[in-house]
C-alpha cells in the first residue's frame, strides 16, 4: 500500500504517522519494541501510535497482533499505521478500553502468549491541561495493579506481560508484581550513558516461577554519544541507520 502522505517516522519496513496521538514515538516504545518476548497470540495495551504491536509484528512472522487503544483519535492512527505497513493481515487495532475488552474478549481468543505494554506513569505529577496527554502519561485509568491483575487473568502459563517502567516505580513494581501472584523473570536497567544511574527498567512478568532471573544492566549510548553496542544489536532491524 502507497501512503497518500509522508510518515512522520520511518523505519526499515514500516512507517508511521502520529499526529493524532498524544504521546508521540520515542526511545522507550522502540526499547520494549525490540526487547520484548512474543508468541503466537500478542496483545499491546494502549498501543498509541502502534509501534510496539508493528515491531512485533515484524520480529514474530507468524504471530498475530492486537493493539488496544482507549483515545479514538490514536486508536483510527494506529489502525492507519497498520493498514501501511507489510503486517495489516496479522494486525488488528482496536478502539476500546483494553481491560474491559480483554475480560471481555476472554471466551473468544482464550490466553495470551504475550502481552506488551508501555504504560502510563505518572501519579502524583499535575494534569498536563490536555485529556489525551493525561491518559496517555497518568495512570489514573490503567494503573499498574489493573496491568499485573490483567496479566495474571489472561496469560497463558508460559505467557509474559512486558512493560518499560521509570526506575522510581522499579520497586512499586517489584511489590505490586509479587501482590498479584505474579514473577518477575526478566528484567534490563538502562542507562542513557557509562556512568549514569538508570532512567529506565525493561520489566517481563509472568505467573511461572523461574529458575532465575534474567537480568542486565545497559546503556543506551557511547563516550563518543553514539548508539552503544547494544542498543545498536537490538535495534539493527528497525532504524534506517
Amino acid at each position: 500500500m502507497t501512503p497518500s502522505r509522508a510518515f512522520d517516522f520511518c523505519f526499515q519496513h514500516f512507517g508511521l504517522w502520529q499526529d493524532a496521538c498524544a504521546m508521540k514515538i520515542g526511545t522507550d516504545g522502540v526499547l520494549l519494541g525490540a526487547w520484548a518476548r512474543g508468541g503466537r497470540r500478542i496483545v499491546d495495551v494502549g498501543t498509541g501510535t502502534g509501534l510496539i504491536a508493528l515491531m512485533l509484528a515484524q520480529r514474530y512472522a507468524s504471530a498475530r497482533v492486537w493493539g488496544i487503544e482507549l483515545e479514538e483519535g490514536a486508536a483510527r492512527q494506529a489502525a492507519a499505521n497498520a493498514a501501511a505497513s507489510p503486517f495489516v493481515e496479522r494486525v488488528t487495532m482496536v478502539h476500546a478500553d483494553a481491560l474491559q475488552w480483554l475480560r471481555d474478549e476472554r471466551a473468544s481468543l482464550g490466553p495470551w502468549d504475550a502481552m506488551v505494554s508501555n504504560p502510563p506513569y505518572y501519579t502524583a505529577a499535575l494534569p498536563c491541561g490536555s485529556r489525551q496527554r493525561d491518559h496517555a502519561r497518568h495512570d489514573g485509568h490503567l494503573p499498574l495493579e489493573a496491568l499485573l491483575t490483567v496479566a495474571q487473568e489472561h496469560l497463558t502459563p508460559e505467557g509474559q506481560l512486558s512493560m518499560v517502567l521509570p526506575i522510581e516505580r522499579w520497586h512499586d513494581a517489584e511489590t505490586l508484581v509479587a501482590e498479584q501472584g505474579l514473577y518477575v523473570q526478566r528484567c534490563c536497567h538502562v542507562a542513557t550513558k557509562e556512568g549514569k544511574t538508570p532512567k529506565r527498567v525493561l520489566l517481563a512478568v509472568g505467573r511461572q516461577h523461574p529458575h532465575s532471573v534474567e537480568t542486565a544492566h545497559e546503556v543506551l549510548t557511547d563516550a563518543d554519544g553514539q548508539r552503544s553496542q547494544w542498543y545498536r544489536q537490538l535495534t539493527k532491524e528497525f532504524y534506517l541507520y
